[in-house]
C-alpha cells in the first residue's frame, strides 16, 4: 500500500460499550474509516470498516472496500479487485472508481428446509451490492464469502 493511500485510514477509532452498568471501551483500532456498521453476531461485536474513495480507474488488490472485525480481530480484508473479479468492471471517474453500489450490511441468512421451515445457515453475514448487480455476502463468524442458493434469503438484522 502506498504512503498516499495508507494515510487516508490515519486515525483512530475507539468502540465504547454502553449498558446498565455504565460506559466502557472495548476496542481500539488504529485506522479511521469514513463508515462503520456494527452488530452482534454469536455472542461477539462485528464491525465492518468501510473503505474510502478509491484512487485509480480500476479496481485493485490495494484499493480496500471493506474489512470485517470480530471481537477486535481482523476476519477479512475486502479489496475492490475482490469484489469486482474484473479490474474493469468498475464505475470509474477520472481519478477514482466505485465497486459497491449498495450497503445492505449486517444481514440473517436463511435457508428454506425440506419441511419447509427457515433455518439459519450460517447465522449472519455482511452484504453488499455490487454495481454490476450481484450480493456478495461475508459470513460474520469466519469472514468467508457466503454462497446464496436459490433456497437462501437474507434480510437485514434487527436492531438488539
Amino acid at each position: 500500500m502506498s504512503a498516499k493511500s495508507a494515510d487516508r485510514g490515519a486515525g483512530t477509532t475507539r468502540i465504547w460499550l454502553a449498558d446498565h452498568e455504565g460506559e466502557r471501551l472495548v476496542h481500539v483500532f488504529e485506522w479511521y474509516a469514513p463508515r462503520l456498521y456494527m452488530a452482534w453476531s454469536e455472542g461477539a461485536l462485528v464491525v465492518a470498516r468501510m473503505g474510502g474513495w478509491p484512487r485509480g480507474r480500476k479496481a485493485s488488490d490495494e484499493a480496500l472496500a471493506f474489512e470485517l472485525y470480530r471481537d477486535g480481530k481482523l476476519l477479512r480484508r475486502v479489496s475492490t479487485l475482490d469484489l469486482a473479479g474484473d479490474a474493469d468492471n468498475v464505475e470509474a471517474s477520472v481519478s477514482h472508481h466505485v465497486v459497491v453500489k449498495t450497503v445492505t450490511g449486517f444481514v440473517d441468512i436463511f435457508h428454506r428446509g425440506p419441511a419447509g421451515t427457515v433455518a439459519s445457515v450460517p447465522p449472519h453475514g455482511f452484504e453488499v451490492e455490487l454495481i454490476d448487480g450481484r450480493r456478495v455476502i461475508y459470513g460474520t463468524l469466519t469472514g468467508e464469502p457466503v454462497t446464496l442458493t436459490e433456497e437462501m434469503f437474507t434480510r437485514p438484522m434487527m436492531e438488539p
